[in-house]
């Protein structure tokens, strides 16, 4: 499971390493998907499902959600000691980014190391980083990526800085991964979800011998580092409003109810918006599930009430039909809901094994007895 960021802790320059506990990613109406046909006898409420033309039902001139950035950090410090016993460490960095080619983040940050003392394999050094901002000349919506700048926010903080030759990482189904020469930044990860810190460290890696995006190099005591990143990442501000911490039921089966089957791109830019119809009361399960070998991804999706909050978010909780490189998809259950129209926002979180990420979506809709 991934934590949605708020900016730009979504780097991406390798896959999270360490994944912290899953805790918890023109004319809009394109006509009326309902698939229920039959008489009902039960309580099952005849569902209206409305698919909407990707990212145009929330006035999206573009059909693109994807913001553009580029991180650039360069670091230096010395370390105290002998080498295979270092002691100490210090040093700086300066982390600059922008967005859409506006200036955003533009800071310095000192920091001091002391040894870490928890298990760090083959690591040939490793201290808890100790840091100040001594310069700060960010915009005010700056958030800087926390493991690159050692500036601690909501979710990551006690940070963890260390070199190993091979750095070796077994994903949730068992894949492994080796990064060599790998420069690592970790920390702890708190979890909104079960209020609780869990300490990690959880490291992404900064540079190995295959890095397009870093560089780091050893002289002695004294070691330099590089970070030069650009990307994009999903705003999802039109799509999705947080309006307070809310608690989802996962599902753990694909729903049988109404719907249809739609793609999103894989890189998660660009969303799927369905929309559907309560009765005061009623409960509504939704899943989304994979439909091919070749366009199979990790799906997630974001759930708005009537009033446009979020009342919740599903990532992976059943395995899909056809399987992502990663992870799995998402169903969830809402109940005692409040009359009205609800949005569901469909997205990508990559993991795909084609060109294409499509995609069946469910909806099954209850009135309370």
């Amino acid at each position: 499971m991934r934590t949605f960021p708020t900016l730009i802790g979504l780097l991406f320059l390798t896959p999270l390493l360490g994944c912290p506990p899953a805790d918890e990613k023109d004319d809009s109406a394109e006509g009326d998907a309902d698939t229920d046909t039959d008489a009902d006898t039960d309580t099952d409420a005849d569902t209206d499902v409305v698919h909407h033309e990707p990212n145009a039902a929330l006035a999206i001139d573009d059909g693109d959600m994807a913001v553009d950035y580029t991180v650039q950090v360069t670091g230096a410090a010395e370390l105290t000691g002998a080498a295979g016993a270092w002691v100490g460490l210090t040093g700086g960095l300066t982390y600059t980014s922008d967005i859409e080619g506006a200036p955003d983040c533009d800071l310095d940050v000192d920091f001091v190391g002391t040894p870490y003392v928890g298990t760090c394999d083959g690591c040939d050094f490793a201290f808890e980083i100790e840091s100040t901002v001594s310069r700060d000349d960010s915009t005010d919506a700056c958030a800087p990526d926390a493991r690159l700048s050692f500036v601690g926010n909501d979710v990551w903080n006690d940070f963890v800085f260390a070199h190993t030759a091979a750095y070796v990482y077994e994903d949730y189904y068992g894949n492994t991964y080796t990064y060599n020469d790998a420069l690592l930044s970790g920390g702890s990860y708190y979890s909104a979800y079960s209020a609780t810190t869990y300490p990690g460290p959880y490291f992404t890696v900064l540079s190995d011998t295959e890095s397009t995006t870093g560089t780091f190099t050893q002289t002695d005591n004294v070691i330099d580092w590089t970070v030069d990143v650009a990307g994009a990442y999903a705003d999802l501000s039109n799509y999705t409003e947080y309006c307070g911490y809310t608690y989802t039921y996962y599902g753990y089966d694909p729903i049988v109810g109404s719907g249809g089957s739609s793609e999103v791109n894989c890189e998660g830019t660009v969303t799927d918006v369905w929309t559907f119809e309560v009765v005061e009361g009623g409960t509504a399960s939704v899943s989304v599930d994979t439909v091919a070998a070749d366009s199979a991804f990790d799906p997630a999706f974001y759930v708005n009430g009537p009033d446009g909050c979020e009342i919740g978010f599903a990532d992976d909780s059943f395995d899909c039909t056809f399987a992502p490189t990663s992870y799995s998809c998402p169903a969830a259950i809402f109940e005692d809901l409040a009359a009205g129209t609800y949005e569901v926002v469909v997205r990508s979180w990559g993991s795909c094994t084609g060109e294409t990420a499509a995609y069946d979506f469910q909806v099954d809709v209850t009135s309370p007895a």
